[in-house]
C-alpha cells in the first residue's frame, strides 16, 4: 500500500516544494520501485528546470537530485518507459552526474518497446546531451522504422536533435519529412518554425515539405508565430535557398504590422535571410528603414552587422538609414567581434555608399584589433575602403608591418584583394575606373602565367565582391552569379572522380589542408565546397565555405568528417568513378593537450570548446578539455574505420617526426590516391 501511495502522491505533485517533502517523508530512496524513481525524475525535471533548462547549482532540486542518483535502482529493473523518461529528465536539466553509460546501454537493449514519443523523448534528450553513442545510432534506425508512427511534435524534436548532432541521416530525415507533410495541420507555430529551421541547419533540402509550410501559412497562423519562430522558420528556408515569393511576400506583410514589436535581433535575422534569399521587396524594406532609423540605439554589434549585410546583399542603398547605421556603429566600434567590423564596413563597400565618419574612426580603431581580426576580416575592409576610395596614412603605416607578418596566414584571393584595396585607397575617385581597368588586366596577365588558367579576372573580381564576409555563413551573392569558364579538353584521371580531404580539430587541419590545397592547385584545381560551411577552401579559387550540400563540387573538405560523410559520399559516387581521399588522424590524448593549450591562449573563446578554458589552469583545463573533446574524437574513430580503402591515411606523428618522413607521407599520397 506504501508504495502505490508512494507513487499516486508522486505523480500528483504540484510544485518542486512538494516533491521534496514526498521524498523527506518516503526515505530512503533506495527502496523505492524503479517507477517511482523514473516518476520523480519526471517531476524533478518539470518542477527543477530554469532558464535554459539546466537545474539550479543550490537549493533543494540539486541536493534531490543527487539524492536520487545515490539511491539509483539496478538499471536492469527499468522497462522503457521509465528509463525514457529519466534520460529525458537528465538531459532537459543537463545534468551529468548520473549513470548515463549504464542506462544508456540498457536503453539501446529496450530501445524497441519504446513508445513513439518516448522514442523520440531519446533522441531528442541524446541530442541535448550530445551523446553519440550506439544508443543513438540504434535509436535513429528505430525511428526510420517507425516513421510513420510519430506524430507532429515527435517529429520536429527529433529533427531538431539531428541538427544539433550534425547527424545528416538522409534515409531517416526523408522518412520524417513524409511524415511531416502528411500531419503539417497538427504542427504547433513553434513546431513548423523548428522544422524549416533544423532542415536548414542540416542543409538537407526538402521542397515539397517547404512549399507546402508555405501553403499551410494562413493569416491565422502568422498571428499565432511569435517574432522567434517567424525568424528562424524564414532563416531555415534561406539557409536551404527555398525562395517562395508568395510566401515570402506574406511573411514581409506580417512582419511589417508587427515590426515595433520586434527586437534588433530578430530583425537583423529576418534582414539576413532576405538577403541570402535574393527577395528585394522595396517597398517593405523602406517602410522597415523607416521605422527601424530611430531604434539602432538598441541594436548590438552583431545586429548592426546583419542588418547592413542583408541590404548589401540585395543592393538596397536606403541613403537615410545606411547614414543613421553609419553613426550608430561609429562610435561603438568596441563592441563589434573582428568579423562584425568587417562586414559592416565590407557592406558599405559593397554598396558604394560612403562613410567618411565610419571610415575614419575604424581606420583609427583598426590597428588596435588585429590581433582579433582574421585575414579575411581585414582583408575585406581594405578592400572595402579600396573600393570607396578612402585613404588614411596611419592606417596604411600600421597595415604594412602587419601584413608582412602575417602574409602566411592570407590566401591568395585575400592576398589579391587585399592588395586591390591598397592601390585603390591611394586614387582619387577620378582615376578610380581607370585603375580598376588596369588592375584586372594585369591580375589577367598574372593569372595566364601561372599556368592555372580558367578565370577571367572580372570574374574573379567579381567573385571577390560576391563571396565577401561570413555572418551567420560566408555566402556567394545571390543576384551575381558567375559560371566559371574551364579550358576544355579530356580530363586528367583526378578529374574523374570526387576527392574528400577530411580531418578533426588538433589532428592537422591546416597542415592537411594547405598541402591538399597546393596539390590542387598545381594540378588546376578550380572549385571545391565545404560540408558544414566550416573550415576554409581547398583551391585557391574556390569561394570560402561553400555548401556541399547546395554547391556541390568535387574537391570537398570536412574538417569535422565522420563515418556517415565518407559512407554517403561512397553510396554517391560509386556509380559515378567512385571517390578518393585523405584524412590525418592523431593520439587522442595528444590531441586533448594540444587543444588545451590552444585555447588556453585565448584562441577561439567564444566556441563550445574555447569556452573559459583561458581562466583554467592545466589541473581543471585538461580534463575539462578531454570531456569537450570526446565527441572530436569519437567522430575520428569512426571515420577511421571506414576510410579504407579509398582513403589515405595519415598519422600525425608520422608526418610531422622529420622531413624525411613528411617527403615520403607526400609522395605515398600523391602516387596512390591523387
Amino acid at each position: 500500500m506504501g508504495k502505490r501511495n508512494l507513487q499516486r502522491l508522486l505523480a500528483q505533485s504540484a510544485n518542486l516544494e512538494e516533491l521534496i517533502a514526498i521524498a523527506a517523508e518516503f526515505r530512503p530512496l533506495h527502496r523505492w520501485l524503479p517507477i517511482s524513481h523514473a516518476t520523480a525524475w519526471h517531476r524533478l525535471q518539470k518542477f527543477g528546470a530554469r532558464g535554459r533548462g539546466a537545474i539550479p547549482r543550490n537549493g533543494g532540486a540539486l541536493a534531490l537530485a543527487r539524492e536520487l542518483t545515490e539511491a539509483f535502482p539496478d538499471v536492469a529493473r527499468l522497462d522503457a518507459r521509465g528509463a525514457a523518461n529519466i534520460l529525458f529528465a537528465w538531459a532537459s536539466l543537463r545534468f551529468r552526474e548520473g549513470p548515463m553509460e549504464d542506462l544508456c546501454c540498457h536503453m539501446e537493449k529496450i530501445i524497441a518497446e519504446c513508445k513513439p514519443q518516448e522514442l523520440s523523448n531519446v533522441i531528442y534528450a541524446l541530442g541535448l546531451l550530445q551523446h553519440k553513442e550506439a544508443l543513438w545510432r540504434s535509436a535513429c534506425s528505430e525511428a526510420q522504422r517507425r516513421a510513420e508512427e510519430f506524430v507532429a511534435q515527435d517529429i520536429w524534436i527529433m529533427l531538431w536533435a539531428l541538427a544539433t548532432m550534425r547527424h545528416r541521416d538522409r534515409k531517416l530525415v526523408d522518412a520524417l519529412a513524409r511524415r511531416a507533410q502528411a500531419q503539417l495541420e497538427d504542427f504547433q507555430p513553434q513546431g513548423l518554425a523548428n522544422l524549416a529551421y533544423s532542415l536548414g541547419l542540416l542543409r538537407m533540402r526538402q521542397p515539397r515539405l517547404l512549399r507546402a509550410i508555405g501553403q499551410s501559412m494562413t493569416q491565422a497562423r502568422f498571428e499565432q508565430l511569435s517574432e522567434q519562430e517567424m525568424a528562424i522558420l524564414v532563416y531555415g528556408m534561406a539557409l536551404l535557398r527555398h525562395r517562395d515569393a508568395g510566401f515570402l511576400s506574406s511573411v514581409c506583410r506580417s512582419v511589417l504590422q508587427r515590426l515595433p514589436e520586434w527586437q534588433p535581433r530578430g530583425v537583423s535575422c529576418f534582414f539576413y535571410s532576405l538577403g541570402l534569399l535574393g527577395f528585394r521587396q522595396e517597398e517593405f524594406f523602406h517602410q522597415a528603414c523607416l521605422q527601424l532609423r530611430g531604434r539602432l540605439p538598441s541594436f548590438n554589434g552583431q545586429d548592426l552587422s546583419n542588418t547592413v549585410y542583408g541590404l548589401a546583399l540585395l543592393e538596397l542603398d536606403d541613403a537615410d538609414f545606411l547614414r543613421a547605421l553609419a553613426l550608430e556603429a561609429t562610435g561603438r566600434l568596441p563592441e563589434f567581434t573582428g568579423q562584425g567590423l568587417g562586414n559592416v564596413v565590407y557592406s558599405f563597400g559593397l554598396l558604394e555608399h560612403p562613410c567618411p565618419a565610419l571610415l575614419t574612426a575604424v581606420a583609427q580603431h583598426m590597428p588596435l584589433r588585429f590581433d582579433d581580426m582574421t585575414e579575411q576580416n581585414i582583408s575585406n575592409i581594405v578592400f572595402a575602403m579600396g573600393n570607396l576610395c578612402f585613404t588614411s596614412l596611419p592606417l596604411l603605416k600600421a597595415l604594412a608591418p602587419m601584413l608582412l607578418q602575417r602574409v602566411h596566414e592570407f590566401t591568395p584571393q585575400g592576398l589579391c584583394i587585399t592588395a586591390y584595396g591598397l592601390v585603390m585607397m591611394r586614387l582619387s575617385e577620378d582615376d578610380k575606373p581607370l585603375m580598376r581597368s588596369s588592375v584586372r588586366s594585369s591580375a589577367q596577365k598574372a593569372v595566364r602565367s601561372s599556368g592555372v588558367g580558367g578565370v577571367t579576372v572580372g570574374e574573379r573580381v567579381s567573385g571577390w565582391k560576391e563571396n565577401g564576409p561570413g555572418l551567420f555563413q560566408t555566402r556567394v551573392h545571390p543576384r551575381k552569379r558567375h559560371r566559371r569558364q574551364v579550358r576544355r579538353g579530356a580530363p586528367s584521371s583526378w578529374q574523374q572522380r570526387a576527392y574528400l580531404v577530411g580531418c578533426h580539430h588538433k589532428s592537422g587541419t591546416e597542415l592537411l589542408r594547405h598541402i591538399m590545397m597546393r596539390t590542387f592547385d598545381v594540378l588546376g584545381g578550380m572549385d571545391s565546397c565545404n560540408y558544414n560551411t566550416t573550415g576554409g577552401q581547398l583551391t585557391s579559387f574556390s569561394p570560402m565555405r561553400s555548401d556541399c550540400q547546395l554547391h556541390p563540387a568535387r574537391l570537398r573538405y570536412d574538417n569535422h568528417v565522420s563515418g556517415e560523410v565518407i559512407q554517403e559520399l561512397r553510396a554517391l559516387t560509386q556509380h559515378a568513378g567512385g571517390f578518393r581521399g585523405v584524412l590525418t588522424v592523431r593520439d587522442p590524448l595528444e590531441m586533448v593537450v594540444s587543444a588545451y593549450v590552444y585555447h588556453h591562449r585565448g584562441n577561439e573563446p567564444n566556441t563550445g570548446l574555447g569556452m573559459n578554458i583561458a581562466q583554467m589552469g592545466p589541473e581543471k583545463g585538461v580534463p575539462e578539455m578531454a570531456r569537450r573533446m570526446i565527441k572530436t574524437v569519437h567522430y575520428m574513430v569512426d571515420a577511421y574505420k571506414v576510410a579504407p580503402p579509398d582513403m589515405y591515411i595519415i598519422r600525425f606523428e608520422i608526418i610531422t617526426n622529420s622531413s624525411k618522413n613528411f617527403n615520403r607521407t607526400i609522395q605515398e599520397l600523391h602516387t596512390k590516391h591523387v
